[in-house]
């Protein structure tokens, strides 16, 4: 193992807290989020209803129960019976899913400038600038992938496609029952640092 790519399997709730509940049937977060409407807002849109294609593109927010996405421009692919197959968010800020398992929980979040989770795959991906961060727990790399059957995490400075950017850096950091307080997901993602350094 390099310092330039690693893989790791992460405590259960961090990895658990990943599944993105919202965006497929069978798969959710928090117990009934499932059972809930997905409700979007953007400053417009555009599809093809025949291929079951649908942009989103100015300040998009999707929402389920817990399970929120954000981003410039976001793209959702259904199937035939209007399941979600794929999503692809983008975002220069960057873009972000967040979501949690169970109530007790902090909220996960993982951004990039591009998000992409593939339901029939069975995977989510962030690529540039990549960031996960439960709590105080951080990774950032250029490109993190998680697994939803295995639960194999990979974060790597090199994506897919070819394009590098920044090392792979982890720090574990236990949260401190005298300074957490109870935040809404957007504060909590907004205050949480993006870099190992901001935490040390």
């Amino acid at each position: 193992m390099t310092a330039e790519r690693s893989r790791h399997w992460l405590a259960r709730p961090l990895a658990a807290a990943l599944v993105l509940g919202g965006l497929a049937a069978g798969v959710s977060a928090l117990p009934g989020d499932r059972e809930l409407p997905i409700d979007i807002e953007a400053d417009r849109n555009r599809g093809n209803l025949a291929a079951n294609e649908i942009v989103y593109l100015g300040d998009v927010r999707i929402t389920q129960g817990a399970m929120i996405i954000v981003g410039d421009e976001v793209r959702i692919y259904r199937t035939d019976t209007n399941e979600v197959r794929r999503m692809e968010a983008f975002g220069a800020e960057p873009a972000r899913v967040s979501d949690r398992l169970q109530e007790d929980q902090p909220y996960t979040h993982l951004f990039g400038h591009e998000v992409i989770y593939d339901a029939e795959a069975g995977y989510i991906t962030a690529t540039g600038e990549a960031r996960l961060q439960q709590g105080r727990n951080l990774v950032t790399a250029h490109y993190i992938r998680y697994d939803l059957e295995t639960e194999e995490f990979e974060s790597d400075r090199q994506a897919p496609d070819g394009s590098t950017g920044a090392r792979v850096s982890m720090c574990l950091i236990p949260d401190s029952e005298d300074t957490e307080e109870e935040l809404s997901p957007d504060a909590e993602a907004a205050q949480r640092p993006s870099s190992c350094e901001a935490i040390r």
